[in-house]
């Protein structure tokens, strides 16, 4: 009974530590933004990424100085709720447009590089703040989108529902 326990916890945490390698692996967290918001919350830091108190969702992530060109697809990964993401110090990072932030209907704090606006701006988010060290942009408090959006569904029965930062559903 024992050997099976440890086997179905070895496979639990293999299966953790491939997620996290995805996005999580490299340096440690340099954040504020990321730390603060974890202690917070009473998760703890592995490598780039913090989990969550429940021990299974991923709730900040700090890419800085990640060499990124594009917004990574955070759909790809199940257990990501992101909350506080930051991107600063990818002078390459451009945004698409399209599919940036898709789904990432919690998404409270977004820093991004100095080059890079927050997506919808200020009809998106409720403050807009400039950072230092490193210099970037500080998108705040993800607005209801589906209120402030002109771009709805207007068929009987039908609603909105936020889907991440100008995305809805």
């Amino acid at each position: 009974m024992i050997p099976i326990v440890y086997s179905i916890l070895i496979i639990f945490i293999s299966n953790l530590q491939i997620e996290a390698q995805t996005l999580c692996s490299g340096n440690n967290v340099t954040s504020k933004y990321v730390i603060e918001y974890c202690d917070q919350q009473g998760g703890y830091l592995i490598h780039r990424c913090c989990r969550g108190p429940d021990n299974e969702t991923f709730i900040a992530v700090d890419l800085m100085d990640s060499n990124l060109t594009k917004i990574p697809d955070f759909t790809e990964h199940e257990n990501f709720d992101l909350v506080v993401i930051d991107l600063r110090s990818n002078p390459e990072l451009e945004p698409s447009h399209d599919n940036d932030f898709l789904a990432l209907k919690d998404l409270d704090v977004l820093v991004l590089p100095n080059h890079f606006d927050c997506p919808g701006g200020q009809h998106v988010w409720k403050w807009i703040n400039k950072t230092d060290d490193p210099i970037g942009n500080l998108c705040g408090h993800q607005k209801d989108f589906c209120s402030n959006s002109t771009d709805i569904c207007t068929e009987p029965n039908s609603y909105c529902d936020t889907n991440g930062p100008t995305h809805f559903l």
